[in-house]
């Protein structure tokens, strides 16, 4: 009980650090002290957001740094929590009470949850006119779930069998969507009939996935509860040794998890009074009423995309500082924070003897990314200037990433259907060999391009 109080006075005073912060941040009382370039630069920035954040100490790049990384990784938190501990949670037990198949959850509710932040990181990064930005991020993802994920998951597990019909169709269906997005890239516009054609194309690949399910029977004996384990774990489950690992915990330790703590604690208690808490053990009656109350599921989507918003406008004042492109941003910092996710939680799958599962789930969620999370939002763009098209400024560091996530798909659909469908592990280090590759070229355009 001690802790537990410790725990809420050291959050209510982050809390209110956090408030003032904001409040000189905003409105800093040293204003009359800035140099006339530090006001000129700030003044001539503005904000699609909640916060400038061009203008968080704008005198001083050694505060001003350190504080927009803060903030990027307050911005991840918040998004990744949100739709991985609540959302993802959500549309697992929805698919359950539905009795969907595997696939059929898949390709529907649990892309939609795990996906959620990449979705709405692409809509905050188009409306915010960075496109390059939100294409470079949903490239790099793809290129880290279908290189990097599937290569770790072949290493740790390989070999494996992988059911070839899924597999065939996961991989067709997302090789086409690829190319057909690499052909509109390199025409350089887009029109509002491609765009609602990345969107209608997901459509049509889910009624594929369940036409093959109620054509197949013998595909659907399980139901979605088999994907529960799937979806990204809550920090709430614990392997079974760990109370005995946090009872020889150090000091150290204790003291990490109480920082931790304090720190999660105020979103997380707004995220509860906002979003409900399916897991039985989590409820709360006062929570509950505030659920009903605020709207859970309208709120859901207002602290998702307003987060990727401020997220994606932190990026923006980090890469004007760093003058480093956004492209670059998209395809490092952005893709990584909404994807290592993923490698954490299908690696584990993996290790606990499901490989077949964890890969599964490697293609059917960016996919999902690509057409319906940057085709939602190319199609908000398209519709704003009908019938003029939308304009699509070539960039050699994007077309290095549609290059690398077409090989990586084409190798692992030549490559696991040449060894009759078993994965094989030396096809897992070419595949992170790949990724290293992308990467390596990726920093090296962009210090030369710019």
């Amino acid at each position: 009980m001690a802790v537990a109080s410790m725990i809420h006075s050291l959050s209510l005073i982050f809390t209110i650090t956090l408030v003032l912060i904001f409040f000189f941040t905003v409105n800093p009382p040293s204003a009359a002290r800035r140099s006339l370039v530090a006001i000129a630069s700030c003044s001539n920035e503005s904000s699609n957001g909640l916060l400038n954040y061009h203008c968080l100490f704008p005198q001083s790049s050694t505060l001003s740094i350190p504080t927009l990384i803060l903030f990027l990784l307050l911005h991840f938190y918040i998004l990744i929590t949100t739709a991985q501990r609540h959302f993802s949670l959500v549309t697992t037990k929805l698919a359950s009470h539905l009795s969907l198949s595997p696939s059929m959850a898949a390709v529907t509710l649990l892309s939609l949850g795990n996906g959620a932040p990449d979705v709405f990181a692409s809509l905050a990064a188009l409306r915010a006119g960075h496109y390059r930005t939100g294409l470079a991020a949903i490239l790099s993802a793809g290129t880290f779930v279908s290189a990097l994920v599937v290569g770790f998951v072949a290493i740790y597990a390989a070999p494996f069998a992988v059911d070839p019909a899924p597999f065939v169709r996961d991989l067709l269906f997302y090789l086409t969507a690829a190319f057909f997005l690499f052909y509109v890239y390199l025409s350089a516009e887009i029109f509002l009939w491609q765009a609602i054609g990345f969107v209608a194309f997901y459509f049509f690949f889910v009624a594929f996935v369940f036409y093959m399910d109620f054509g197949l029977p013998n595909r659907s004996v399980n139901t979605s509860a088999d994907l529960e384990g799937h979806v990204q774990p809550d920090s709430d489950v614990k392997p079974s040794g760990s109370r005995d690992g946090d009872k020889r915990a150090s000091g150290l330790r204790a003291a990490f998890r109480l920082i931790s703590k304090t720190w999660e604690l105020p979103v997380s208690t707004l995220l509860r009074l906002t979003i409900p808490q399916p897991a039985p053990s989590q409820w709360n009656r006062f929570y509950a009423s505030a659920n009903v109350a605020l709207c859970p599921l309208a709120l859901f989507v207002f602290w998702i995309s307003t987060t990727a918003g401020e997220l994606v406008n932190c990026l923006e004042a980090i890469g004007t500082l760093l003058k480093l492109p956004p492209a670059l941003l998209g395809l490092t910092v952005l893709a990584w924070g909404n994807s290592v996710g993923d490698l954490v939680a299908d690696v584990a799958v993996a290790k606990a003897g499901h490989p077949a599962m964890a890969m599964a789930g490697c293609f059917a969620g960016p996919m999902f990314n690509m057409l319906v999370g940057l085709g939602s939002a190319l199609v908000i763009q398209t519709a704003n200037i009908y019938p003029s098209a939308y304009k699509l400024n070539f960039h050699v560091g994007i077309v290095i990433a549609f290059v690398f996530l077409l090989s990586s798909l084409m190798g692992s659909l030549l490559v696991i259907t040449w060894c009759r469908f078993r994965v094989p592990r030396f096809w897992g280090f070419c595949l992170v060999g790949i990724y290293v590759a992308f990467m390596a070229a990726s920093l090296v355009i962009a210090m030369f391009s710019g």
